[in-house]
């Protein structure tokens, strides 16, 4: 089964150890088209990977100007896809509606076993994996972390894969992330016109530079060869010219 699975780009993500805890653990559904398979406003019970076919993400919410329900589509799932982790996480309500496009198999687990095999939870009540690693953590070592093992609103275990994103903007999320295993990258978008100047900007510009750097008299044909010993300011404003 492990080996078929490995087909799945999602599943071969997964290390070898997590692999089998799936398979073990995991039981296997399918639907015929247009069979809800999660309904929006339900308690979150499993957790899905869709091994074939394809599934409609949608929701349902009041249209402020006329009062009425109104459906929207939120996404389109395919092959190798997964969903309902969040919910499942804070036990909470689905807020959208997953509906089947065509024929759909699905691997799924249960909140227990996802608990015990994501978040680390262990059936005899000893702390989750992921708190043990936070002792660990010099700077960790003054909170109350036993306060941490059974309320996944404060402290949860997560793995993302490859490729996925953790947070869009960091500014803005109420979590605090600590890499437990592997590396992840931080990337910040800049305004290249805040930064970089035009190239369209004028060479009366680099001709004001020499002007208020008179200690540097060379003759305008012998600035280009003396670039290279000049201070770095005048070097990049030199370059961007």
């Amino acid at each position: 089964i492990v080996t078929a699975l490995k087909t799945i780009e999602t599943f071969a993500e997964y290390p070898l150890k997590m692999q089998w805890a799936l398979c073990k653990h995991g039981s296997y559904q399918s639907y015929e088209a247009m069979r809800v398979i999660i309904r929006q406003g339900h308690y979150a019970e499993n957790y899905y990977m869709i091994l074939s076919g394809s599934v409609v993400v949608s929701s349902v919410s009041i249209n402020e100007g006329t009062k009425e329900l109104q459906s929207q589509t939120l996404a389109l799932l395919k092959r190798g896809a997964c969903f309902g982790e969040l919910a499942l996480v804070h036990h909470s309500r689905r807020n959208a509606t997953v509906t089947c496009r065509d024929n759909v198999s699905l691997l799924t687990l249960s909140r227990e076993a996802f608990m015990n095999l994501f978040m680390g939870y262990k059936d005899n009540g000893s702390e989750p994996d992921h708190v043990l690693f936070l002792r660990t953590i010099p700077s960790m070592q003054h909170i109350p972390l036993s306060l941490l093992c059974n309320d996944s609103s404060i402290c949860l275990f997560h793995y993302f894969r490859r490729g996925a994103v953790i947070v869009r903007d960091s500014s803005h999320s109420d979590w605090v992330y600590i890499v437990k295993s592997g590396y992840c990258e931080v990337l910040k978008r800049m305004r290249v016109k805040d930064s970089i100047p035009s190239r369209g900007r004028p060479l009366t510009d680099l001709d004001e530079f020499w002007k208020q750097h008179a200690e540097y008299d060379i003759d305008p044909k012998e600035r280009k060869r003396f670039i290279p010993s000049l201070p770095p300011l005048a070097k990049s404003l030199y370059a961007f010219q």
